[in-house]
């Protein structure tokens, strides 16, 4: 039996990579709110939060309509237009459909994955979805969190689907059957949050909120507080923010979303309405959708970078986001924040080598490697890294070299 290092010390504060289970992180003004906002997933961890996603209602027919899709000539709503099933699969089964590409980076692993779909439907059969993943057909999804306005036909729905995406991979994934009305002033869409651990990417706090409100300009702010942030204390942390909503309008003004106070925009969404009916990722529209409609008419997906705004500085422990309107009203349903952390993270790995060669025999030597990485920003100090010596085998006294 050949040599491992049963203690491993190094420099630094003592933590290492981790994830953690879901903690109390989120406040909102009452009256409007169905379901408070809450943390649905958080890790700490090198990666990074994807949100894909599409619409399941567009306008009718006619000229106007086909403009406003590609955001041509005045903006338009779907208050402007009767609302009819977008269906693309080819599906008889499916009333309707769409889909969008998600790409995961090679090493990258998914951690959790949810599903959000929402519309306005007076059918009570909301919470039965379908949903495909490459590679396969259809499946049905029952909804693990369901929730509908005071009206009864505003609604949203939840699925963990973690296992599902984990085994697919990326490729293109498609919602279909989502309950919707039709009629003018409809929505309907769907939405896909992956969070990936990827070593590609810095040490960072994702999280992931989930809830269902309506914001509107005769009732108070939503507000949702991001705990246990570690940003790095000498520069701004680059930080990405995500929204999933229902019913946001184009052709509608005075929504806005802020982080600390600081009004949130990029090129596709304006200061004053931020909420305008796009699937957007940093500062651009998501491709690799079918339909891919510029105007999706009532349903906004985007990733935003807000690392310039400065909205948050350094070593912030933790942030406020704030949804409100003096105009529009639009159904907030999930929110993703993403930043840097300035901790140690330990990457931890073992390899071991036959001194004698061959296959392995009664008697060989075998010499166990471990390797540790400190990948965080900050220094590790007082580490203790442990290892157990497998079965049937015995320490080799002296053996134990730190390189």
């Amino acid at each position: 039996m050949g040599a491992f290092p049963p203690v491993f010390r190094a420099r630094g504060l003592c933590m290492a990579l981790w994830v953690m289970a879901s903690l109390v992180a989120a406040s909102a003004a009452s009256g409007q709110v169905v379901r408070p906002f809450d943390l649905r997933y958080e890790a700490r961890a090198n990666g990074t939060i994807s949100l894909i996603g599409n619409t399941l209602l567009t306008c009718d027919r006619g000229a106007a309509c086909l403009a406003a899709r590609q955001l041509q000539g005045p903006p338009k709503s779907n208050n402007d237009f009767f609302m009819a099933h977008v269906d693309v699969d080819n599906d008889p089964s499916t009333f309707n459909s769409s889909s969008a590409r998600l790409d995961i980076p090679s090493g990258a692993q998914v951690l959790f994955a949810g599903l959000y779909w929402g519309g306005f439907s007076t059918d009570r059969a909301r919470g039965d979805v379908r949903f495909r993943v490459p590679g396969r057909g259809y499946v049905g999804i029952w909804a693990d969190e369901l929730d509908v306005d005071d009206t009864g036909n505003n609604y949203g729905g939840f699925a963990n689907v973690t296992d599902l995406v984990r085994g697919a991979g990326s490729g293109d994934y498609w919602a279909a059957n989502v309950q919707t009305d039709l009629f003018a002033n409809r929505h309907a869409g769907w939405a896909l949050i992956v969070v990936l651990r990827d070593p590609g990417q810095p040490l960072r706090s994702l999280q992931v909120f989930d809830g269902f409100a309506q914001v509107r300009d005769d009732r108070p702010p939503v507000e949702i507080t991001v705990r246990d942030l570690v940003t790095p204390p000498a520069r701004n942390p680059n930080t990405l923010l995500g929204t999933v909503v229902y019913e946001g309008d184009l052709g509608r003004m005075g929504d806005q979303f802020l982080l600390n106070g600081v009004v949130v925009s990029d090129p596709l969404h304006a200061p004053d309405n931020f909420f305008n009916s796009t699937i957007t990722r940093r500062g651009s529209h998501l491709g690799g959708r079918n339909p891919n409609y510029l105007n999706q008419l009532g349903h906004d997906v985007a990733e935003l970078d807000v690392t310039s705004l400065g909205a948050l500085g350094p070593g912030a422990s933790e942030a406020l986001l704030r949804l409100n309107s003096e105009g529009d009203w639009y159904f907030p349903a999930a929110l993703t924040f993403v930043t840097d952390l300035f901790l140690p993270a330990l990457d931890v790995t073992k390899s071991v080598a036959d001194l004698n060669g061959g296959k392995v025999e009664p008697g060989d030597t075998l010499e166990y490697t471990v390797r540790t990485v400190n990948t965080g920003e900050d220094v590790a100090v007082g580490v203790t890294l442990s290892d157990t010596i497998p079965g049937l085998t015995s320490f080799v006294p002296g053996s134990i070299a730190v390189t």
